[in-house]
């Protein structure tokens, strides 16, 4: 029990010390809540990171952070409100040019 509110009391600090989670995202995903956007962009970063890793546009120690998809999609459309397809082709493009693929070769 100890550890555990030691453990809570790290990540309050932590919540308070840079905005997080729902707090960071500034667009609107089909006029979803925050919290479902947020598990959208956690599946994505999931499928992107293993996407990334299997194209060799990623090491196998890195992965493709929830906040760097949410700053993208930021960037890009902040105050609007964007389909899931919008945000996937903002994330696609951000995506190619910071993580591209290698070259298949036989």
């Amino acid at each position: 029990m100890k550890k555990l509110i030691i453990v809570m009391v790290i990540l309050s600090g932590t919540a308070f010390a840079e905005s997080w989670g729902p707090d960071l995202i500034k667009f609107s995903l089909e006029g979803s809540p925050k919290v479902e956007t947020m598990i959208w962009i956690s599946g994505f970063s999931y499928s992107a990171t293993a996407f990334h890793h299997r194209c060799g546009g990623l090491d196998k120690s890195e992965h493709i952070d929830s906040k760097y998809l949410i700053e993208k999609l930021n960037e890009a459309h902040a105050g609007k409100t964007i389909t899931s397809e919008q945000a996937t082709a903002t994330l696609e493009t951000a995506l190619n040019k910071d993580y591209p693929c290698k070259p298949y070769k036989k």
